[in-house]
């Protein structure tokens, strides 16, 4: 008999809660309400989308700052390859420049893949600035 009771005042309640859901659901939000949150999720996008060009920006600048690293790597590499005791004259230099620029082409392209990496962390790093 108590378990019966039970059921009659869940049921009660489930009515009661049903009821109130319906009143909530029938309420009308206010026009300036609807504005807030208009207003609201316009300022959230305008935040983003500046959020985002700031570390675009300071990414490209990064991007710019890792261009020039490679492009002194590339240059002191192939000079260094160049110069020695085996090239100690301009006919022997010249001979190896060609294979001296491609060993250094593909020492600065195995440095770079490791500063790619800088590019990204200073996007980040601008994006969540508060």
């Amino acid at each position: 008999m108590a378990q019966i009771d039970e059921i009659k005042d869940l049921r009660d309640k489930v009515a009661t809660l049903e009821s109130d859901l319906k009143k909530e659901r029938g309420k009308k939000s206010s026009g300036s309400d609807e504005r807030r949150s208009a207003v609201d999720a316009t300022k959230a996008v305008v935040d983003e989308i500046d959020k985002f060009g700031c570390g675009l920006a300071y990414a490209q600048l990064e991007h710019l700052s890792v261009i020039a690293e490679m492009t002194k790597t590339f240059v002191d590499k192939a000079a260094e390859r160049n110069t020695g005791d085996q090239r100690d004259t301009l006919a022997s230099q010249l001979r190896y420049l060609p294979m001296d620029l491609a060993e250094a082409a593909l020492d600065t392209i195995d440095k770079s893949t490791s500063e790619v990496k800088r590019v990204v962390d200073k996007f980040n790093e601008k994006y969540n600035e508060d």
